[in-house]
């Protein structure tokens, strides 16, 4: 039996027996993702947000330079990974918070604003994989 199956299983279990699917409050913390391991709260969020915001003019010290040096290679590797490690933390905290109750406005904003944050990621990153081409 698959995950999903057993998943429909039990929700359906869940519904014949009430005839209603309950409330996200009404649900056990134990069947609820733990988003504290990702972020302790959505200002922990934001703060990750906004600094991932505020270092993307950063990428332009190493445009056309990673041939340079293997230094400046190296330092634009680690802040492109740096950049990488915590977009995909906000990513991942604001679609599991998004995908626990669809109704929750704040959370379908907060995972449209990480989406655009993504496309300025790459917008901002564009230029190495072609340098690297190039070297």
């Amino acid at each position: 039996m698959t995950f999903h199956n057993i998943i429909d299983n039990k929700l359906h279990q869940v519904v014949t027996e009430s005839n209603v699917i309950p409330e996200r409050m009404e649900i056990s913390d134990d069947h609820k993702w733990n988003l504290t391991d990702i972020y302790k709260n959505d200002e922990e969020w934001e703060k990750d947000f906004n600094w991932v915001t505020g270092k993307l003019p950063d990428y332009k010290k190493f445009d056309g330079k990673l041939a340079e040096s293997a230094e400046n290679l190296l330092g634009c590797f680690k802040f492109d990974d740096e950049i990488n490690i915590k977009l995909e933390r906000l990513y991942l905290y604001s679609m599991l918070s998004k995908d626990s109750d669809l109704r929750v406005s704040k959370f379908n904003s907060m995972d449209d604003r990480v989406k655009s944050l993504y496309s300025k990621v790459g917008a901002a990153n564009s230029f190495i994989r072609p340098e690297l081409l190039k070297i």
